[in-house]
């Protein structure tokens, strides 16, 4: 692609770990859209016809594309400096880890815990904090390699049913890579950013963005601050006030989440940094009670 003077494809198809990695984030984006083109011509006019959106992590910038918040050449330029950025702030302070989580255990008083003993191994920077909210039962967590390596040795006893590293070179979303806000906002102010043709909901906040001023004030603070993927999917599929499914559409739920509860553990999975997810005017919105958002028919983007 000549926008980013490398090849994108190739990249994607037959470069070594290393070379994907440091090039991850412009790969996630081309093929999210590179997804969206082929849902347009499996199914003519379908993403037309999608009246809200909302993207995990990086897929936040594919949704504001998708959305016409954001032309494609700056939006490939602006992921270039967002990985860079991100990398240079979160060098050499910590990284990410996923919690599955019992009900009872105590989130908030494990991660404090973790940070107390993080900083009396002699951390420079000792902090324990959610990033991802990925359902009621799962968080990623970004953390000092002491606090995460408590965690790992010391979640057991404390409600963590299961701990496993993510595969990050440094924590994302969190305050440990604040620095990397200020040069993203200076890069959308020098870009053409518009209103929104539909709705898009924000990781920030699981609130809607306003306007393209929203979005320039916004979208950097994103990179530095929790994703809100559970509390997304509620703002993104919540039913209109006085609005119903409407013919049996909640028995239509119910029987959908029952189905969701059934299926195998191992056939569940949690949304990948880069999922975009789009909902059609024709959707039937989830039932609250339905933990993985089964109840609903989503248009998923997976990198």
């Amino acid at each position: 692609m000549h926008v980013c003077r490398w090849d994108v494809a190739a990249v994607c198809q037959g470069a070594d770990a290393a070379a994907l990695a440091a090039r991850a984030q412009v790969c996630v984006l081309v093929t999210s859209l590179a997804a969206l083109e082929a849902a347009r011509e499996a199914r003519p006019g379908l993403p037309q016809r999608a009246r809200a959106a909302a993207g995990f992590s990086l897929g936040e910038v594919t949704a504001l594309v998708f959305a016409g918040a954001i032309d494609l050449e700056p939006a490939l330029r602006f992921v270039e400096l967002r990985q860079a950025a991100l990398a240079a702030a979160g060098a050499g302070r910590g990284g990410l880890a996923t919690l599955w989580l019992a009900p009872a255990a105590d989130l908030r008083a494990l991660l404090r815990d973790a940070a107390a003993h993080a900083a009396e191994q002699g951390d420079d920077e000792p902090f324990a904090e959610v990033a991802n909210y990925l359902y009621p039962g799962c968080k990623v967590v970004a953390g000092s390699e002491a606090a995460l390596r408590w965690l790992e040795a010391r979640g057991a006893g404390r409600g963590v049913r299961r701990a496993a590293r993510v595969a990050a070179a440094g924590p994302l979303h969190c305050r440990a890579v604040r620095r990397a806000a200020p040069p993203l906002r200076e890069a959308l102010r020098m870009m053409e950013v518009r209103d929104p043709r539909i709705t898009v909901v924000s990781n920030v906040d699981a609130k809607p963005y306003r306007d393209a001023k929203h979005i320039v004030r916004q979208l950097p603070l994103q990179a530095c601050s929790p994703v809100r993927w559970e509390q997304t999917l509620h703002a993104l599929f919540a039913r209109p006030r006085g609005g119903g499914a409407g013919g049996g559409g909640s028995r239509r739920c119910w029987r959908w989440a029952r189905a969701a509860r059934s299926e195998p553990r191992s056939s569940r999975s949690t949304p990948r940094p880069g999922t975009t997810a789009c909902r059609s005017t024709s959707d039937t919105p989830a039932s609250p009670h339905c933990k993985y958002y089964k109840a609903t028919r989503l248009v998923t983007l997976l990198n």
